[in-house]
């Protein structure tokens, strides 16, 4: 027992190097660049206290880094989390590829791939529907400048989903609201989102097994703090409430990007 938390002191005690390095290092890269074009390649980093995803518990604390591909209204990339605690077997490594229409309506296609780091191995391009593999189509509306009110749909179509009890695909399907709003140099949030399905046998689903239920709850509240004149970072803090599982969350995080 001691050992697993020296273990996790270490663990913790790296990630926070490695936050305070990435910071250096992301000050001077930015204070030595010249004049250029924006890169349509951007890599960067969230820190994150937890990994709530759509009002479920994924992980502890983790570095949740993004490689992305954006020309037009094209966007590819991908997306993992990764927890510090080496009680978290499963982690995520996610593909993505979408477009956006006039940056209002957004279409994305997301490959989510979890898998046991502790597993001696995996088979990656394994996509049949008891594989590591969920496909799901996102559909985003963006909101107006003038009425910041965002409406997003979410359906899983192939690869890992439940089963019905006749042995049909649950389809999993999620919608959520958000409305953006601003006082000061800080930015806020509204969000409510709704599980619309569970498998038919009550048992746990992706958000649970009470069929369409509010699951995810909150405000989300973002600052930049400016730490040179070129150098800044975003800061996050969200309250999350889960009503069906009577479960809450406050997850902070930081980002560190570049492009």
């Amino acid at each position: 027992m001691r050992q697993t938390q020296t273990l996790l002191r270490a663990k913790q005690l790296l990630a926070t190097l490695l936050i305070l390095l990435a910071a250096q290092f992301s000050m001077s890269a930015q204070e030595t660049e010249t004049e250029e074009a924006e890169s349509p390649v951007t890599i960067k980093a969230d820190f994150v206290s937890r990994y709530i995803w759509r009002g479920v518990y994924s992980g502890g604390m983790a570095v949740q880094p993004t490689l992305d591909y954006a020309t037009g209204g094209f966007f590819v990339g991908s997306w993992g989390s990764y927890s510090f605690s080496g009680l978290q077997r499963i982690q995520e490594t996610d593909l993505y590829i979408g477009y956006s229409f006039n940056n209002l309506l957004t279409l994305t296609v997301n490959d989510y791939y979890f898998f046991d780091q502790s597993a001696a191995d995996f088979d990656y391009l394994n996509y049949s529907d008891t594989a590591n593999h969920s496909i799901e189509t996102v559909l985003k509306f963006e909101g107006l400048e003038s009425f910041p009110l965002s409406l997003s749909a979410a359906v899983l179509i192939a690869g890992k989903d439940f089963k019905n009890t006749d042995g049909s695909r649950v389809y999993s399907s999620y919608v959520e609201a958000g409305y953006a709003f601003g006082k000061g140099r800080t930015a806020y949030n509204l969000f409510a989102g709704m599980a619309l399905n569970s498998p038919d046998d009550n048992s746990a689903g992706f958000y649970g097994n009470k069929g369409a239920q509010l699951v995810n709850v909150g405000i989300s509240a973002s600052r930049s703090i400016q730490i040179t004149d070129k150098f800044e970072i975003p800061l996050k803090a969200d309250f999350i409430y889960n009503p069906a599982q009577n479960h809450a969350w406050l997850v902070f995080g930081l980002n560190l990007s570049a492009n």
